[in-house]
């Protein structure tokens, strides 16, 4: 039979079973960030699977318990266990929005019976999916933005510019002192001018205007601010598709306070990933994204 002691610990480690399994539900509710990238779909996707097949066993353990507190913690997951279900359509949901076609994802029933009646319409009056979808799909990806420019320039300039200052101080010490072996510091200063230089070449990219140009399986990124243009080539991989997520490439230099900005995201033929059109809505993202997939679907 056993001690009153270890009757007392076994509760203690149900109810602090209890508080993992809603430590790891927390997030799924409470994040208002929503989950663009797709492993992180896929990582909340086995998380409610396993709290779903956990969550009856702890429910049993806890109705066994008799503290006060112990109601408050049994009702709170009976509430967050009935939320699974509605919690797991709309990842799968958004799943199939992120990567059209992965297994795990759910299909908007609606959403596909209406996309099946427009083909049918269009069909039975002769137009094909290949008349709606331009030769050369053109889109302005992203508007300048001026405010995001101001803050990440300023600051660029700042680090710049002290580091700069700081860089020919401690440098010209060190050549005073030991002779040129002392400019073997420049190595670790070029640490400092590469993230300065980086935030400066991210406030230039944005306040320009940016516009994509794709030609079958060729993508010329423009940006542009008054007469300045600059262009940009890629070839894409043959199974690329655009998502919405963390900016690759080029574009992870957009990222501010260490908070990234949501990007259009392909991969060119080097297995090289490329960003745009990181200052616009998050629906117009998923538009764009889905316009540039229907294309490649039929020129790609």
């Amino acid at each position: 039979m056993a001690s009153p002691f270890q009757y007392l610990n076994e509760e203690d480690a149900v109810r602090e079973q209890a508080n993992q399994w809603l430590a790891r539900f927390a997030p799924l509710v409470m994040d208002d960030a929503a989950p663009y990238e797709l492993e992180l779909i896929h990582k909340r996707i086995k998380t409610v699977s396993e709290l779903r097949e956990r969550a009856p066993v702890l429910a049993e353990k806890l109705s066994h318990l008799t503290q006060p507190e112990d109601l408050e913690l049994s009702d709170t997951l009976r509430q967050a266990t009935s939320q699974l279900g509605s919690i797991d359509t709309d990842l799968r949901k958004q799943l199939s929005r992120v990567a059209p076609g992965d297994p795990l994802g759910k299909v908007d029933i609606g959403d596909l019976q209406e996309r099946l009646a427009e083909r049918q319409a269009q069909q039975e009056v002769g137009v094909t999916q290949s008349d709606l979808v331009p030769a050369v799909l053109e889109l302005e990806t992203s508007p300048s933005n001026w405010a995001a420019a101001v803050g990440m320039g300023g600051f660029g300039l700042a680090w710049t510019a002290f580091t700069t200052f700081h860089c020919i101080m401690m440098v010209g010490g060190m050549v005073r002192a030991f002779g040129w072996v002392g400019l073997a510091l420049l190595a670790f200063y070029s640490l400092f001018f590469f993230v300065g230089f980086g935030m400066l070449y991210g406030a230039l990219n944005s306040i320009c205007t940016e516009s994509i140009r794709l030609e079958g399986r060729t993508l010329h990124i423009k940006r542009k601010l008054r007469n300045w243009i600059r262009t940009k080539t890629y070839h894409l991989a043959p199974d690329t598709k655009a998502s919405v997520g963390s900016p690759q490439g080029d574009g992870a230099v957009l990222e501010k306070n260490s908070v990234p900005v949501m990007a259009i995201n392909l991969t060119d033929d080097r297995g090289k990933g490329i960003s745009f059109g990181p200052a616009t809505t998050r629906e117009h993202k998923e538009k764009m994204a889905h316009q540039i997939n229907e294309y490649l679907s039929i020129y790609g």
